[in-house]
Parts: C-alpha cells; sequence; structure tokens
C-alpha cells in the first residue's frame, strides 16, 4: 500500500497557518473550499469529508485506508483553530463523536457489530460518494449463514462479500486455505484486526499463488491481493484480513484458527449445483495442490504430503482420499502420506475441472503449475 499522502510528522510540529497551507498544497483547496471546514455539526463533516475523499479517489488507493487517513490526520487541521496539533486533534474527534452518535447506535443496530461515530461517518460518506448500499452484502451473507456472520466498519466499506452456495472454486479455496492458512485474532479495543496468512509457501509456488489463489480471493471475498508497503503484489503471499472473512470461516465452517489443532471442514449440502462428491474432490484437489510435493520414484511419479505438526490433520486427508477412490499410504509416525503412480494417473485423467469450466490452467485435477511442469517433464 502506498504511503500517506500527508506524512503526520509534517502536521504535529507546525502551527495552524503552516497545517492548513500544507494540506491547501497537497489537495489543491481553495479558500472558498475552507468554508466546508467552519462548523462542526453534522453535515459540515459530512460535506468536507466528501470533498476530500473525491479528491483523493484517483489515487488507487484503497477506500478503507483514504477514510481513516482523512478522519485520521486531515479533517483536524482544517475544522479546528486550536494551534497545538494534538488539542486540535481531541477537539474534533469530541466534535466529531457527538455529531454522529446516533447514527453509530443505528449502524450498530444494522449490522450486528459495534460501530463507533468515526467509522459511521465514514461509511455514511462512501454510501453518498459511491452511491452503494454497504448493507447489500452483508444483509445477504446473514440472511444465508445467520448472525455468526459479522462484518466490520472496514469490511463495508471495502464492499467485502461472502460466497451464498461454496462451489467447485470455493472448495479448491478452502483446501488451499486448510493446509496453509493459520490465523490472528486481536481485540478489537487494540486494533480490529481478523487476518488468515499464507506466508511462508515457497517461491516455487508464486505462480500459483498470485495467478490462482490471489484471483480466488478476490472473486470469492472481494479482497485484492497482498501488497507490501511499496503497493507491489507480494507473489507469494495471501493474507485475508477481514472479520466477515474470518467469522465466516471460523464460526459458520468450523475452521479452527491453529492449523495445529485443524480438522478438515464438512461442506455437505453447501452447494446449490455441484454434488457432494465433486465437492469433496475440488476440496481435496485445493489441498493436494498446495501441499503436495510431486517426485519422481525411479521412472514412476508419486506424490508426497507430510504434515509434522498436525497429524491427525494428514490423516483425515487420507481417508477423504479414500472415500473419493484413491489409496494412498499413511506412515503415522513420519507423518507422511503418498500417492503412487496409479492415483497420479488418476487424477491426471480426472476432467471434473474442464467439465465445470474451472477457470484455471489444469491438466486433469492438476493446478498448481509448479505441479503441472513436473507432470510434463
Amino acid at each position: 500500500m502506498k504511503g500517506r499522502i500527508v506524512q503526520f510528522d509534517d502536521l504535529i510540529d507546525a502551527n495552524l497557518e503552516q497545517r492548513i497551507s500544507i494540506l491547501r498544497e497537497k489537495f489543491g483547496l481553495r479558500k472558498k473550499d475552507l468554508k466546508l471546514f467552519r462548523y462542526h455539526d453534522r453535515e459540515s463533516f459530512i460535506d468536507a469529508t466528501s470533498m476530500l475523499y473525491s479528491k483523493m479517489k484517483a489515487l488507487d488507493l484503497d477506500p478503507s485506508f483514504i477514510m481513516a487517513h482523512i478522519t485520521g490526520s486531515i479533517l483536524s487541521p482544517l475544522f479546528s483553530e486550536e494551534e497545538d496539533f494534538r488539542k486540535a486533534t481531541s477537539s474534533v474527534s469530541n466534535a466529531i463523536t457527538y455529531a454522529f452518535a446516533s447514527d453509530a447506535k443505528d449502524l450498530s443496530k444494522l449490522h450486528g457489530v459495534e460501530i463507533n461515530a468515526v467509522e459511521a461517518l465514514r461509511i455514511i460518506v462512501y454510501e453518498a460518494v459511491e452511491m452503494k448500499n454497504l448493507d447489500v452484502n452483508a444483509a445477504e451473507a446473514k440472511r444465508v449463514w445467520g448472525k455468526k456472520v459479522k462484518f466490520s466498519a472496514s469490511d463495508l466499506m471495502r464492499g467485502v462479500k461472502l460466497p451464498v452456495s461454496i462451489g467447485l472454486e470455493e472448495a479448491f479455496l478452502l483446501g488451499v486455505l486448510t493446509v496453509s492458512a493459520h490465523a490472528d485474532s486481536v481485540e478489537e479495543s487494540i486494533r480490529g484486526k481478523y487476518c488468515f496468512d499464507c506466508s511462508n509457501s515457497p517461491r516455487t509456488e508464486k505462480e500459483f499463488f498470485r495467478d490462482i489463489v490471489q484471483d480466488l480471493v478476490y472473486k470469492t471475498f472481494n479482497l485484492p491481493s497482498s501488497k507490501n508497503h511499496n503497493n507491489h503484489i507480494r507473489e507469494h503471499v495471501v493474507q485475508i484480513n477481514s472479520k466477515a472473512v474470518y467469522t465466516f470461516l471460523c464460526d459458520v465452517l468450523k475452521m479452527n484458527p491453529s492449523i495445529k489443532q485443524r480438522s478438515l471442514l464438512n461442506l455437505k449440502n453447501m452447494s446449490k449445483d455441484i454434488s457432494n462428491n465433486d465437492l469433496k474432490k475440488s476440496y481435496l484437489y485445493g489441498i493436494l495442490a498446495k501441499k503436495m510435493k510431486l517426485v519422481y520414484d525411479r521412472t514412476c511419479l508419486i506424490g508426497q504430503m507430510k504434515f509434522n505438526h498436525n497429524p491427525s490433520l494428514l490423516q483425515q486427508i487420507g481417508e477423504l482420499s479414500e472415500s473419493l477412490g484413491y489409496n494412498p499410504s499413511f506412515n503415522l509416525d513420519a507423518a507422511r502420506l503418498i500417492f503412487y503412480g496409479r492415483d497420479i494417473t488418476s487424477m491426471i485423467g480426472d476432467n471434473l475441472f474442464q467439465k465445470n469450466n474451472f477457470p484455471y490452467p489444469t491438466l486433469g485435477s492438476f493446478v498448481n503449475p509448479y505441479h503441472i511442469g513436473k507432470l510434463r517433464k
């Protein structure tokens, strides 16, 4: 993600006149624009924030980042005549809390999650500028999955969505996440962060994560690719930072946040169009695409999986494979699962993805480009 347009350090030691001059230069504000910042009432805050948001939209930044930037450091110097920046920030923060207390209460009740006054201002402005009803995705998700699903204010502004049915693509992604994503939950009073992180993958899988997994995350949850501080896509990393997705995975699908204690997900009857058997297959193939290594044993290609920190999960993967007609060898002591040549040949011949128009390059059930390259050796 790009750095802040206005650095906090540029404002904290500047006097009122200098701060206004910095902001006028950064945002091209005219003298008549400053009239928007004259009163500490609800409409003035909305009008001023809308104007600043519209000016920053062209910078290709995340909407929630723009809003946080505006309400975190830009409004205070413009709305307060305090010379001291800290006092100005406190004064404007109190004014926003008072002006949007009722909105915060109504939005908290609507979305079933606590939303404060500053977040209420961000949501109101975003809906007004973008002409979007932010409740659409949340309402549909709660209708399908129930009240366990929780959307944060950031989720609403980013347009985070949840699938209303689990299809082949979603099952495949869930397979990848089951064996690679570890989750962290930090108390909302600290940062409100709910994150699933796949960050320990080898660089040989960068095509798999960049071209397939990140695209699936975007299509499934409307979350863009993970980026570093220079705004470059992190090719072999996937971070899903969303309270809605976290509660969907952990509370609805029962995915244990700790990969060491995780079990396979039960996706039975979660699809409108796909049979339970095909759903299980796609889920397994997502697991194998991420976790199985292909090696040559003399002239025969075999697949190996190791899961030292969760042998129980590995055993469940073996049992799932057997239920789908494969015959892997499971070594509990070595925490290793092996698929031999006959199974590999069968997977190559499985046309599940082709007949269902799976949108990524595959060779039978093999999806990871690294695997496909090995098969064609």
